[in-house]
Parts: structure tokens; sequence; C-alpha cells
């Protein structure tokens, strides 16, 4: 029995490592997404690499851990960032909406710099 709870960590170690690879593919993030393990789910939540659909799947996860962790993470779509700003728990939707707010200023401080450089300069 101990042999085998010591390769079960081994391998839920395995699928966090693979979750959290920046070069593991999106389709295996959303089987990854499936695990019964929270900290792989964790990590799916945190890939760039994971796409919409298991963003939206993962915003719907009981456990609130992984909801606040996908609420905090500024690349994931502003779709999924707004589901998660009427979730239940108070401190995921709270995050979720701190995470849109930052990602607003951010693009009107993109939005500002490309109009300063569209400006043409005239010499005098």
């Amino acid at each position: 029995m101990a042999t085998f709870l010591g390769n079960q960590n081994i391998i839920s170690t395995w699928y966090q490592d693979a979750a959290g690879h920046a070069a593991t593919s999106a389709s295996t993030l959303h089987r990854l997404s499936l695990s019964n393990d929270v900290k792989v789910r964790i990590a799916v939540a945190d890939n760039k690499n994971t796409q919409t659909r298991t963003s939206r799947l993962l915003a719907q996860d009981i456990n609130p851990d992984l909801r606040y962790a996908l609420a905090e993470n500024h690349n994931i779509d502003q779709g999924t960032l707004e589901l998660l700003t009427h979730d239940d728990n108070p401190y995921v939707a709270s995050r979720a909406q701190k995470t849109l707010t930052r990602l607003a200023r951010v693009i009107q401080k993109v939005i500002g710099a490309q109009e300063k450089a569209a400006v043409p300069c005239h010499a005098v």
C-alpha cells in the first residue's frame, strides 16, 4: 500500500509540473483541469496556454482557492474574470474585480503611449 501511495504522489507531482510548464499544450491543460488534485488544477489556472473553455470550466470549480487563483490571473480572458466578479465567495469576486481594474489601467497606459507615438513632431 505504501508503494501505491508513493506512486500516487509522484504521479500527482508530475501532473502538477506538466500543468505549470510553458510548453504544455492547451488540449493537455484541458485534460489536466479535470484532475482530482486541486494543486494540478491551480497550476492549469496559472498557465498562459490555458484556453477560455478551460478557464470557464475552472471558474465553476467547487474549490474557492482555485477560483481565487484564476481570479488573480491577468492572462485569462475578460469574460471569465467578469464571471468571477459574481462568485459566491466575496474574496474571489473582489480579486476578480481588482484584476479587471488593473488590466483596464494597463490598457489605458498602452493606448496613451500609442497616441503619444502617433502625434507627429514638427520641426520649427
